[in-house]
């Protein structure tokens, strides 16, 4: 509860990539999924969101599936490993008014 507490913390700070979180808490990248995972659902429930800017290849520019919260090993189009990875923030949801 503790990691998830200081995690949405971060993310209300600026945005971070998955190596700023496994250095920042000492975790491995399966943990660090995990709890990006729990986080997106307890925001649900705060009005707010957990954006993802998905991974980049710097050779090419294509640009990695929205969905992937770890940073890819290569590009499928070129065979590159620069990799520029995913970042993460939270964004306040505007509040929907009813009629």
């Amino acid at each position: 509860m503790v990691y998830l507490k200081a995690l949405i913390q971060k993310l209300e700070e600026k945005e971070v990539t998955p190596k700023e979180l496994r250095d920042t808490f000492k975790i491995n990248n399966r943990r660090v999924r995990v709890l990006l995972e729990i986080v997106r659902r307890i925001l649900k429930k705060k009005n707010k969101e957990l954006v993802i800017v998905p991974a980049v290849c710097k050779n090419c520019g294509y640009v990695f599936s929205k969905k992937e919260i770890s940073t890819p090993w290569k590009c499928p189009r070129c065979k590159s490993e620069r990799i520029i990875p995913p970042r993460f923030y939270i964004k306040e949801n505007k509040k929907r008014k009813r009629r």
